[in-house]
């Protein structure tokens, strides 16, 4: 139920007091002027009708009770941090809204929207295309918050997504000519209007970070200003934040790439959402713990990017990459931050908005790889929700990882992990980050705006670098101007504008823009193979392709875009621009669908060869031009690809595409890993530590690695010696087996192997940490100890909770080596006083370990979690505290294969009590007992029999025994029961029931 002029969220937004309104309306007008003068904002102008008047939008009450439970729910799900909560709606300045005339030949539409009791509001529009004369403002009530005057040239025209606005009412006002009302009518929709109720200034409770987190204004910042400037924080779809950073290439062109994490949930459907905000930091240093930290900052929210390109991404490492679809602005004094791939970690620092607040700078004490992430721990300051998807600087100030997941706040001393995407996600990531191939393992960041010297773009053989007029002209390169940017690479030389400048066409959508073009003079295309389609040519402005068909097969093409404008396309085959036949024409398709332009252009229906080169001219009819889209579609078998040198450059092409374009073509399936087309030193895979990069051999050693050999890649990982062999497997042994505590549950942890082989030792060093951790704690007796061989059977009489202890082992469950004859186990250089209470075990050295001749560390058959068997060795016995509880195992293994040859590899796991039961107590869950036959279900309730109260005379095999029973019992009386049968039936009538 809503109040008077609320609505329910979804549907169509309502006039408060649509009847009020008009007559107050009336009322004013008839005392103020007619016009009013222009200002900005115009309708805070006195002359303007007042606000009060103005036609009003409300938004349904919140209510944060329920808010805040939903919120635990996604916070422990390790989801983005929500700050809005959405209120979807229908507004058009032609449905909602209050007009009125200006001076010379103007009008100004506004419309008031309030959502009661707001920290703050933002808004989203699906359609903001504005005409030239209108100027777009938003702000609140008091004018103090504030979208800065926003036009044609500064807006999309399709989706955008304004900053946040710290008020719970605000104004939208278009001031335009008055020629343009129905311009402005037609081309605004706003769709989304957000209730933001935490972050960015909300309440204490619900918009500011922790108070032990360091301004980056704080002298901890001083060493970091450049990747300061690097981070800002962002929403997506005006509902939830993360944090995120711009990165750097080895182009250094200034292009605006922003990495974060994947879980924060931008995609290709809701990129255009996306609003980054810059420079959102507090003006001086709050003391560190100090009440004042604990509140709200003073950062403001006026330097913003609104809208992104979703580029590309890795959901198993927790990796995003975008674009800006505007560059920051200069004066913002944006830098690009640098990157490593190095698989060494070194202490640097984090920069992060937690809470989506104010930035803020945490220096770690410790920072280990991980498996898949850096392990991270704090000396000073922490992080929160808002801080995902925010980069980790290493010593060298460049990011090696952007934050994933992690437990730790102010008031804990729990890790974070950041994951190590430059390495384990360099292959989606490369073609961005190292678009000239350089197989670069680093690169430091970008400073547009620090050497005092005037930067801009320059062109050398077709490659943009940003540098100075002087630096450009030392290089032989065309100066650009002042302040130009590389972005949309002005240098490249395939423009299309001539025959001999054709981009190369893929598959699928190519764009195209004649609005600039000429005539490339290749003279009109012969109109006798296109009668009657109208392609009335006439010297036309045109664009030119190149396409290398991927096999041989048949083609067709269109140039389909509502957007476009009256095409003419044209089909040549020729090995160059000298020597081109055409093929095919077309001015106007047939019947076109519905959803293009009124006037398209397509051939269909043509044979192509693999190897051949066809030329694709588009031009417009009677010499029109415009912006549109070329789609080719390909039906046939593709040609097998692998890699094409091309000079120094290497891409993945088929055969006769790299020949044709006068490149050497290295064989099928090969690829460009480690650009084997470099004439500099040779390079090869590299392991550190069990993971592998591209380095030269020099290098490799100066990294501490061992290189494999010139040529050998990353894929498959060569360090990983033990590769998908083993993997950590568990069976849930048990539940409140220990009398002396609440809620708990036992697992069994094994490593999986194959049947000839074993485990040695399960380790740590300083390259994978070894983890052992509960998310609450786990049991520990007092007659117990760290690992099997502390663990005595003799007390089990006396302390039977003894045989549920928490330890680790190989192989042996106690001291008495069962099911070994002797329990070897060993263990060196580790610390197990935090384990032994009931905490976690985290060691970057020391192991424990068996001898190769002790048989316990042999493969042998077990069944897991799965019921499914598999040979392995048990590593740990963990009882953990609460059924919600989850443990993590994560470890560096080593053993021998079948051979006698030595393996190492990481592996782990979190592993949780899924409901398992174990009625009969054999170790074994009940649903394994049964599915492997050791135990039978006769009424296929998933409970043993053994389980269960049997009954001697229930004769149909239902589990109990009833009326069925006895007349079962009554018709077969006299031949296979009598009297004494029957009295027995009846003295267990009801058994089971």
């Amino acid at each position: 139920m809503t109040s008077e002029g609320q609505t329910d969220s979804g549907q169509e937004c309502v006039l408060e007091d649509p009847k009020r309104q008009i007559l107050t309306l009336v009322g004013v007008a008839m005392a103020a002027s007619a016009t009013c003068a222009i200002a900005a904002p115009v309708g805070l102008s006195d002359a303007c009708l007042p606000t009060a008047v103005i036609d009003l939008e409300v938004l349904p009450e919140v209510h944060l009770e329920h808010i805040d439970a939903e919120d635990v729910v996604r916070d422990q799900q390790d989801l983005p941090m929500r700050i809005a909560i959405p209120n979807t709606c229908s507004i058009t300045p032609s449905t909602r809204g209050t007009w009125e005339h200006l001076t010379d030949h103007r009008m100004l539409w506004r419309l008031r929207i309030h959502s009661p009791h707001a920290a703050h509001i933002n808004l989203g529009f699906d359609q903001l295309n504005l005409p030239r004369s209108a100027t777009l403002m938003i702000y609140s009530l008091d004018g103090l918050n504030m979208v800065h005057a926003q036009t044609r040239d500064t807006l999309p025209g399709g989706p955008w997504w304004t900053p946040i606005i710290r008020s719970d009412e605000l104004v939208i006002e278009i001031a335009t000519d008055t020629s343009d009302r129905s311009a402005v009518e037609s081309g605004v929709h706003l769709t989304s209007i957000n209730h933001g109720y935490r972050g960015f200034g909300a309440a204490p409770d619900r918009g500011s970070s922790e108070s032990c987190n360091i301004d980056v204004v704080c002298a901890q910042g001083d060493n970091w200003w450049n990747e300061i400037a690097s981070v800002g924080v962002y929403t997506v779809e005006g509902s939830w934040s993360c944090s995120g950073f711009m990165i750097n290439n080895t182009a250094e062109d200034q292009r605006p790439l922003f990495m974060t994490a994947d879980h924060c949930g931008i995609t290709s459907q809701n990129e255009d959402s996306v609003v980054v905000y810059w420079n959102h930091q507090n003006s001086y240093c709050r003391t560190p713990g100090s009440a004042d930290s604990g509140g709200s900052g003073d950062g403001h929210l006026d330097h913003f990017s609104s809208g992104v390109t979703y580029r590309t991404g890795d959901t198993t490492n927790d990796m995003a990459l975008v674009e800006l679809n505007t560059a920051p602005d200069p004066d913002w004094g944006v830098i690009w931050a640098g990157w490593s791939r190095t698989a060494m970690p070194t202490i640097g620092a984090a920069i992060h908005h937690p809470e989506c607040a104010e930035k803020r700078i945490s220096i770690p004490d410790s920072a280990y790889s991980a498996g898949p992430h850096w392990k991270v721990n704090w000396s000073q300051g922490s992080t929160s929700q808002g801080s995902s998807g925010s980069p980790l600087f290493d010593a060298n100030h460049r990011a090696i990882g952007q934050l994933c997941c992690g437990a730790a706040y102010c008031w804990n001393d729990e890790d974070d992990y950041y994951s190590k995407s430059f390495i384990r996600s360099w292959t989606p990531l490369e073609p961005w980050l190292d678009p000239l191939a350089t197989n670069a393992n680093y690169l430091d960041f970008l400073d547009p705006h620090g050497s005092g010297e005037i930067l801009g773009a320059c062109c050398t053989n077709g490659q943009c670098t940003y540098v100075t007029e002087h630096d450009c002209a030392l290089s032989n390169g065309t100066w650009q101007g002042d302040g130009s940017t590389c972005a949309g690479n002005p240098c490249d030389p395939y423009t299309g504008d001539t025959c001999d400048t054709a981009p190369v066409a893929s598959v699928g959508a190519n764009a195209f823009d004649t609005t600039d073009a000429t005539d490339s003079g290749f003279g009109d295309p012969d109109e006798d193979q296109c009668p009657g389609t109208y392609l009335d040519w006439d010297q036309s402005p045109d664009h030119w392709f190149r396409w290398y068909p991927p096999g041989t097969g048949i083609m067709a093409l269109d140039t389909c875009d509502e957007d476009s404008f009256d095409t003419s396309v044209v089909l040549y085959v020729g090995n160059d621009c000298t020597s081109l036949v055409q093929v095919a024409c077309n001015g106007d398709q047939d019947d076109p669908p519905d959803d293009c332009q009124d006037y398209v252009s397509a051939i269909s229906d043509i044979a192509v060869t693999s190897g051949e080169t066809y030329w694709i001219r588009i031009g417009g009819w009677q010499g029109g031009t415009g912006t549109g889209t070329l789609t080719l579609n390909f039906d046939g078998v593709a040609d097998p690809t692998g890699g094409c040198c091309t000079g120094e450059s290497c891409d993945i092409q088929t055969g006769a595409q790299c020949t044709a374009a006068g490149g050497t073509y290295l064989g099928d399936d090969t690829d460009c890993l480690g650009n084997p087309c470099s004439t500099t030193e040779d390079v090869g895979a590299c392991c550190i530590g069990g993971e592998c990069s591209i380095e030269t051999e020099t290098d490799c050693h100066a990294l501490g690695g061992i290189f494999t050999s010139v040529g050998v890649d990353c894929s498959p990982n060569p360090c990983d010696t033990a590769g998908d062999d083993i993997a950590v497997r568990w069976r849930v042994a048990g539940v409140d087996l220990v009398s002396e505590i609440g809620a708990s549950w036992t697992a069994d942890i094994y490593l999986e192997l194959p049947a000839d082989w074993r485990l040695d030792a399960v380790a740590g060093n300083s390259s994978q940490i070894k983890t052992v951790a509960s998310t609450t704690a786990f049991y520990q007796s007092m007659y117990g100890g760290p690992t099997s061989v502390s663990i005595n059977p003799e007390f089990y009489p006396m302390s039977p909770d003894l045989q549920w202890d928490s330890r680790m082992t190989i192989g042996c469950l106690d001291v008495s080596g069962a099911p070994y004859a002797e329990n070897n186990l060993g263990d060196i250089g580790i610390d197990w006083t935090e384990f032994e209470s009931g905490g976690s075990l985290s060691v970057v050295d020391g192991t424990w370990f068996v001898l190769p001749v002790d048989s316990q560390g042999e493969a042998a058959l077990f069944t897991d979690s799965s019921c499914t068997q598999r040979y392995g060795v048990l590593v740990a016995r963990l009882t953990s505290l609460e059924y919600d509880s989850e443990i993590l195992f994560d470890a560096l293994f080593q053993g021998r294969d079948a051979e006698g040859m030595t393996w190492q590899d990481a592996a782990s796991t979190t592993i949780s009590y899924q409901g398992e039961l174990d009625c009969n107590g054999n170790l074994t869950p009940d649903a394994c007992d049964i599915a492997s036959g050791e135990s039978q279900d006769a009424n296929a309730n998933g409970v043993p029999d053994e389980c269960e109260q049997l009954c001697a005379w229930d004769l149909n095999g239902d589990g109990n025994t009833s009326v069925d029973d006895l007349l079962i019992l009554i018709g077969n009386f006299g031949s296979l029961y009598e009297v004494d049968d029957l009295l027995g039936l009846l003295a267990e009538f009801g058994c089971g029931g």
